[in-house]
């Protein structure tokens, strides 16, 4: 929740266009009190869910308990565009408010179960989204050589952290 909050924030103070921290600044600056209210409920709701569907997806098991994912929270609507051109199945995520990419590492103890633990998480992650009542789509990159060279190329990640999953 901290996270979501903090990168609210960083959009109060760059303010990009059509961000929740740009409306939360006007609302603000033109002291309109309810609007105000609302977008700040809008952030503690949305940082509450997302901090359940994350904890939901770290709960998960994994070979040895070596949890090899990381996750990452993507509201940017650049990066979201970029994320919709990754696979040919993807176009939704550009519309989506929200996109968790989960990546997983092989620098772990067992490097062989890595995909299959985060699979895991991803699964915990999507029953928790159902749990809350929230729509959403689970997108495979790899193993798909030419959707991770695509994703590599359009973020600069790097081919270890280039094998994930988008949840939208």
């Amino acid at each position: 929740g901290l996270a979501w909050k903090s990168g609210v924030a960083a959009e109060v103070l760059c303010l990009p266009s059509s961000a929740m921290g740009t409306q939360i600044f006007n609302t603000k600056y033109y002291v309109e009190i309810p609007e105000l209210f609302a977008w700040t409920a809008v952030v503690v709701t949305l940082s509450r869910l997302l901090e359940k569907l994350l904890r939901a997806a770290m709960r998960a098991p994994s070979a040895r308990n070596q949890q090899p994912w990381e996750f990452y929270v993507v509201t940017n609507k650049e990066k979201l565009q970029a994320l919709s051109e990754v696979s040919p199945y993807a176009g939704m995520t550009k519309d989506a408010p929200v996109a968790i990419v989960a990546v997983y590492r092989t620098d772990c103890l067992l490097p062989m179960y890595a995909q299959i633990d985060l699979s895991i998480a991803m699964e915990n992650l999507w029953l928790e989204t159902v749990n809350q009542g929230l729509g959403g789509v689970w997108l495979g990159i790899a193993p798909l050589e030419d959707r991770i060279a695509r994703l590599m190329s359009r973020d600069g990640i790097s081919e270890e952290y280039a094998r994930n999953r988008i949840a939208a």
